[in-house]
């Protein structure tokens, strides 16, 4: 156990620095093509808002701006912290990191979605469907994520020599 509580915030800011931080030419291309397929996967959900380049713009007048902070990238670099500090074999923690991905990337683009429906609604609900309702769900979401990792895959065997 404290070897992943070391491990995890290390990982974690590794992560971070290597994947999502502008100063890295990986890190760059990473977003944009998360932002890229983000944006592709929302597009078609958005009804009577329209999508132009990364903007959403909104029958009420409100634009919503999709950029680096909101592809999910930053989640999903959290969770794949955590499973990879975590104590299990490298398959699961190799599957659990495709699963993690998979699923917070369409939670994310759900969280976009209710944010895009809530401004249609009332635009003064940005904030709070932003910065409280999404954010709140994409960390249950990982939590959620954690703990079935943690319950389902196998513990590492530890190799005894004598």
């Amino acid at each position: 156990m404290k070897r992943f509580l070391l491990l995890g915030p290390v990982l974690i800011g590794l992560f971070f620095i290597l994947f999502y931080l502008d100063i890295s030419p990986l890190a760059r291309l990473l977003n944009e093509l998360q932002t890229g397929l983000t944006l592709r996967i929302l597009e078609p959900t958005l009804g009577s808002s329209v999508l132009r380049e990364n903007i959403v713009y909104t029958p009420v007048d409100f634009r919503i701006i999709i950029n680096k902070a909101c592809n999910g990238m930053a989640v999903v670099l959290i969770y794949l912290g955590l499973i990879w500090a975590y104590p299990r074999g490298i398959i699961d923690k190799m599957v659990w990191s495709g699963i993690g991905y998979i699923i917070l990337t369409l939670v994310n683009i759900l969280r976009l979605y209710l944010v895009t429906l809530a401004v249609e609604h009332d635009r003064e609900s940005f904030e709070i469907a932003h910065d409280f309702f999404g954010n709140v769900l994409l960390i249950l979401i990982v939590l959620l994520l954690f703990v079935a990792f943690i319950k389902i895959s196998k513990r590492k065997k530890r190799r005894v020599f004598n």
